[in-house]
């Protein structure tokens, strides 16, 4: 029984769950904010601007309030809505310290913690920008605190801002900087592990599909034999308006005994170079052995017919499925035609049929979940992963006349 691919993560539960951790640092820096106001306002007896800091952490309340009731909605949060969410905090921030003494107010560092996050989740580019969008922020407060001093000389006063914005903006392109790189090396680790999981899915499926092969393979050994020394005896006893059909059926064994062993042979030496025109008479003998209800046209360029590949029974086995498939969904015509390329040639197997459906296509090569049993796609699961065996690549598109196209590309064997 196959085991379906692990899924990919759910894109929208990863930003729920930083929804909702931007809004719990939400509210721990409003309830900072109303406990400085009250504090500076009562015990240090300093003069602010209550009414207009108050109307901002307002602003904050009510833009928690509004981010609780969107993680209460089922629709998925989109990329561009986490990112104006961060920025909006960013907002608040800047406009609670302008009103709060400025460049001289030491809450301005939470931004970092803001650039830290974005740099995290929105790695290179866009991280920069708001790094850069904060670090001009925080510029424009120190060039307004720097202007109203401008009186009082360049004193020590203007030196420590000055030194503040250089730590700001250091620390801020800092932590963009090795944030971003550390963020995006843990994601292509990810998907590096991602991947590795899929292939060891993929290679505990054939090892399935092989055990059940080599099983099929004894069982129908014997028999096979039994039927061979039973016709043999027929052949001498019975008259001879059933020579015939015995003939027939003893050709037929012969064949069943022909893939068994070829399928023994494969298991002790399963790698083998040719050159593609061998490849392709091997292609055309089966096809004229079995005779499909469409025979395939077969095209070789000159310059393909040398180029050495990989053509081990697994290649021919995927290539015998693609065509398998052509022959199904076309209407009249199949063709397959073998072309030189600089890294190898190209197997290009087109038919007239219908086109491949979308939802196939997206999952070009990968067993098809549940909800598409009718069709698990293993024929294509299995071609797709003896070509990649094989050093080669595996596509497919839709033709914009009729019919689709199937392209194998085969490194060539120096």
């Amino acid at each position: 029984m196959l085991t379906l691919l692990p899924a990919a993560p759910d894109l929208g539960d990863q930003r729920r769950q930083l929804l909702l951790r931007l809004v719990a640092l939400r509210s721990i820096m409003l309830l900072v904010a109303v406990f400085s106001i009250w504090f500076f306002a009562n015990v240090l007896e300093r003069s602010l601007a209550t009414p207009v800091l108050l109307g901002i952490v307002c602003a904050g309340v009510a833009l928690t309030a509004f981010s609780l009731f969107r993680l209460r909605l089922p629709h998925t949060l989109r990329s561009m809505e986490m990112q104006a969410h961060i920025y909006a905090d960013a907002v608040l921030l800047v406009a609670l310290v302008f009103f709060a003494g400025g460049a001289t107010n030491p809450f301005i560092y939470y931004a970092l913690v803001l650039i830290a996050i974005y740099a995290a989740v929105y790695p290179g580019r866009r991280a920069w920008v708001f790094c850069i969008s904060c670090a001009m922020a925080y510029s424009a407060l120190m060039y307004a605190d720097l202007s109203g001093h401008a009186h009082h000389g360049f004193s020590d006063f203007q030196i420590h801002l000055l030194g503040m914005w250089f730590n700001f903006v250091g620390s801020a392109l800092l932590l963009c900087f090795f944030v971003s790189h550390f963020a995006r090396a843990l994601t292509e680790r990810e998907a590096s592990l991602a991947e590795a999981q899929r292939e060891v899915l993929r290679q505990e499926h054939l090892v399935g599909i092989a055990t059940m092969a080599a099983s099929t393979a004894h069982h129908l050994g014997t028999p096979l034999s039994s039927m061979g020394i039973v016709l043999d005896e027929l052949n001498s006893e019975d008259p001879e308006e059933v020579r015939e059909a015995i003939e027939l059926l003893q050709s037929q064994l012969q064949r069943c005994k022909t893939a068994l062993n070829t399928l023994s042979r494969e298991r002790t030496d399963p790698g083998r170079v040719s050159v593609a025109s061998e490849l392709l008479s091997a292609l055309k003998e089966h096809y004229h052995l079995t005779q499909p209800s469409i025979l395939p046209t077969w095209v070789l360029d000159d310059s393909a017919a040398d180029t050495r590949i990989n053509a081990e029974l697994l290649l021919q086995h995927a290539l015998i499925n693609l065509v398998d498939n052509a022959i199904r969904a076309a209407r009249q015509h199949v063709t397959c035609t073998f072309r030189s390329t600089a890294s190898g040639i190209d197997i290009e197997i087109e038919n007239d049929g219908s086109p491949i459906p979308e939802a196939v296509l997206e999952n070009w090569g990968k067993p098809l979940s549940g909800k598409h049993r009718e069709g698990l796609g293993l024929g294509i699961f299995l071609a797709h992963y003896s070509i990649e065996k094989a050093g080669g690549k595996l596509e497919a598109t839709n033709l914009s006349t009729h019919g689709s196209r199937v392209v194998i590309r085969l490194p060539e064997i120096r």
